[in-house]
């Protein structure tokens, strides 16, 4: 099956790649191999990478090799895959700006509904505006130490625009004061769910 190597910078301050930079890179390569039209997208994030990845496409029931940092499933024309992203020794030595706290400015967040509301401004990706969205809600809805990370996305299909998008954003389940789920929705549309889930602290 296909086989590529992603190589990726850090955001900002952070010495891990961020979730968001593996969809933005994984997303294109899925539409080149299998489809430009993939829908039932299941996106899991297992471990913190700190290096590149190398992705190999699979039938979707093939039995998992090792432990894959990401494991991305999802459908193309009628058939069933399953993208399995194991860490490589390739380093990261590039980093570039990331606001995202410029993200939410302006977000409306109403904590005893556990929901967001926002007219999108910005100009970053899809994915950027949504993760950063939903770090300020749940930071919001639970309380305490620990450190925040998107761990997993389900959609129906690719993300959409959010250009000037209204959004609304909802925390429908928190598991154990660890683990959330998200209901995501642009201008109106329920496009899937986002997971993040807390690191406690050394």
């Amino acid at each position: 099956m296909a086989e590529r190597d992603f190589t990726f910078c850090f955001k900002g301050s952070r010495d891990y790649v961020h979730g968001t930079d593996m969809y933005n890179a994984m997303m294109p390569w899925l539409q080149e191999t299998c489809a430009p039209h993939i829908e039932q997208i299941d996106l899991a994030i297992h471990q913190i990478v700190r290096h590149g990845l190398t992705g190999t496409l699979h039938a979707v029931d093939a039995p998992l090799e090792g432990s894959p940092a990401v494991v991305l499933r999802f459908a193309a024309e009628g058939t069933r895959y399953k993208a399995t992203f194991v860490e490589n020794t390739t380093p990261v030595d590039c980093r570039y700006a990331y606001d995202e706290d410029a993200i939410a400015v302006g977000a409306a967040i109403d904590v005893p509904t556990r929901t967001l509301h926002i007219r999108n401004a910005s100009a970053y990706s899809a994915i950027e505006v949504l993760v950063a969205l939903n770090k300020q809600l749940v930071q919001h809805v639970v309380q305490g130490p620990g450190k925040w990370y998107f761990t997993r996305l389900v959609l129906q299909r690719p993300l959409p625009s959010v250009a000037d998008a209204a959004i609304a954003l909802q925390v429908t389940a928190v598991m154990g004061a660890r683990m959330t789920r998200t209901a995501l929705q642009v201008n109106g549309q329920s496009i899937g769910e986002m997971y993040f889930t807390k690191v406690a602290p050394a």
